[in-house]
């Protein structure tokens, strides 16, 4: 199930760029409300509960604005994130205190977004036009590495943002976002008090939600 979605996300990010190529070559910027482009960002990201630590992603954009407000992409990107593995639980209530194990993770995020934006105008002293933003990002993270005990990062995740648009005297087209976020995983629960005649400790996995707050800087054009 998880290939299919994560095929599918990749399918509708070629078919964006495809589409937003093919409306460029159509007609020009000053003959359509519809303004094809693509972004370049960067995000930081710190985590707000235990699953997730932190985070950083680069990414690329594709996409279409519709007149001044509405704009739709689609995006892919590379993230790094230092997530919570497994847990050595203490279910049985005696012995040793829970113990987590953290590691570095390497996800491939396929998303889609939509934003809108309402332009607050242009300043004389800079010649600068601002333009504040609402967006949401959906999408699936595809975790890129093998794991034992078959742990794994991958998961849907969803990220509300707000930010402002600047466009400066020269044509140059900047971004900042500043965005809460909600991703799905799976780590590896071990009942550490819970062996077998063997000794052999029980595993199960167990689903993990991480909440992160991130800044998110790009270059658009």
């Amino acid at each position: 199930m998880k290939r299919i979605i994560s095929i599918i996300l990749l399918l509708s990010v070629c078919v964006s760029a495809t589409w937003a190529t093919r409306a460029q070559c159509a007609g020009s910027e000053a003959d359509s409300a519809r303004r094809v482009g693509f972004a370049l960002e960067c995000s930081l990201s710190a985590g707000l509960n235990t699953f997730m630590q932190r985070g950083a992603q680069a990414s690329v954009l594709c996409g279409m604005q519709f007149g001044q407000y509405i704009s739709v992409a689609g995006g892919i990107g590379l993230r790094h994130a230092y997530t919570l593995v497994s847990v050595d639980a203490n279910i049985l209530g005696y012995g040793e205190p829970d113990q987590r194990t953290y590691g570095d993770r390497f996800l491939l995020p396929l998303f889609v977004r939509v934003q809108g934006g309402v332009p607050a105008g242009r300043f004389g002293w800079s010649g600068a036009e601002f333009v504040p933003f609402a967006r949401l990002d959906v999408g699936y993270a595809v975790d890129l590495q093998e794991s034992a005990h078959r742990q794994t990062a991958s998961g849907p995740f969803v990220i509300p943002a707000a930010g402002l648009d600047i466009k400066l005297q020269d044509g140059t087209k900047w971004t900042f976002s500043i965005g809460a976020g909600i991703h799905a995983a799976q780590y590896v629960v071990v009942d550490h008090a819970g062996r077998s005649a063997s000794g052999v400790q029980s595993e199960s996995r167990a689903t993990g939600k991480a909440v992160s707050l991130g800044f998110t800087l790009g270059r658009r054009f």
